[in-house]
């Protein structure tokens, strides 16, 4: 017989979605951050002038994967 311990599972799996990000579109407005929380795969990333997006905190590598990218002015990805 197979026990479930649903507060660890509802935590496993919220942190799994942690790591990567499935986006349709995400926008920056105009000198705003994003401060990521993982990997991010889009559809469409939008950086105004003066947003930035940084990298998740603590991590030696980081992938962003975007199928159509603006960058409207000056755009910071740190």
């Amino acid at each position: 017989m197979l026990k479930y311990n649903l507060p660890l599972m509802a935590l496993l799996m919220s942190v799994s979605t942690l790591h990567a990000a499935n986006l349709d579109q995400l926008t920056i407005a105009a000198g705003q951050t994003y401060q990521a929380t993982g990997d991010l795969k889009l559809n469409q990333l939008i950086m105004e002038d003066g947003a930035t997006l940084l990298a998740p905190a603590g991590v030696s590598e980081w992938r962003i994967e975007a199928k159509q990218t603006w960058l409207k002015g000056t755009s910071f990805i740190n």
